[in-house]
């Protein structure tokens, strides 16, 4: 038993391992929150355009060359080019369709068999 004189603070405080690592955490934790807000911060306030990097004469471009791309995929016909193939009308139906769905399963799951 330890003699504490009158007016002393009678809380000892002993710093042990557990303790500082204990503090430890929780700084690196506050840290880690502090870091992930700002970038949430940042990147819902950012600038929602795309950054232009290259010149505006690439930019045009490269956008008539996606626009001709595009224009392209809209032409496309895949009657001619899928279903009229051999390889795609060889292929047969197996079993009946729509499939029916029969027992799922027991009543009871849970019942001893």
């Amino acid at each position: 038993m330890a003699i504490i004189p009158n007016g002393v603070n009678k809380e000892l405080n002993i710093e042990t391992q557990q303790r500082k690592k204990t503090e430890q955490m929780s700084y690196l934790l506050v840290l880690i929150v502090i870091v992930a807000a700002v970038f949430l911060y940042l990147g819902i306030k950012g600038d929602s355009s795309p950054a232009k990097t290259g010149a505006p004469d690439a930019d045009a471009a490269q956008t008539a060359q996606d626009n001709k791309l595009f224009d392209g995929l809209r032409k496309a016909d895949l009657e001619n080019m899928v279903f009229k193939e051999k390889k795609f009308e060889a292929l047969t139906q197996n079993g009946e369709f729509p499939v029916s769905i029969g027992q799922r399963g027991r009543e009871n799951p849970f019942a001893p068999y």
